[in-house]
């Protein structure tokens, strides 16, 4: 999650700037897709992770700088294994469904200044809810 971090942001915000339309169209798609899948209560099924790692996967690739689309493979075994070990919870955390299609339109818009801030908030957001939390006080 931490490479993510650290490069998901910066492929968001070349994607704003060089994915084609039909990149761009897919992207929403797909945002679209997880957002119904989710308020279905299927962000744990097999589509919804198919459908999250198109999108990223994607993402990567609308850069338009090979060695970002590169790291689809990392980021698809991060995205695998937290649904493997059941850390991606059943009921996405408020505002998660939402971030995947704003980010979405903010790289349809050109907007590589939001592209960027968005993808970093949800990637953040992930990572807060992955971070080990501190064992309660025995006693």
């Amino acid at each position: 999650m931490e490479l993510r971090v650290a490069v998901e942001p910066m492929a968001a915000r070349l994607a704003a700037r060089r994915a084609t339309p039909q990149q761009r169209a897919e992207l929403r798609r797909l945002a679209e897709e997880m957002g119904e899948l989710g308020r279905r209560g299927l962000a744990a099924d097999d589509a919804y992770l198919q459908a999250d790692i198109a999108f990223h996967e994607l993402l990567l690739t609308a850069s338009g700088n090979p060695l970002l689309a590169t790291l689809r493979v990392p980021v698809r075994e991060v995205l695998a294994g937290r649904t493997r070990l059941g850390l991606h919870p059943p009921v996405p955390a408020p505002g998660t469904l939402e971030d995947h299609l704003r980010l979405a339109l903010d790289i349809a818009a050109g907007d590589a200044d939001a592209a960027e801030r968005q993808s970093r908030s949800h990637l953040l957001g992930v990572l807060g809810e992955l971070a080990p939390r501190p064992a309660p006080p025995v006693g």
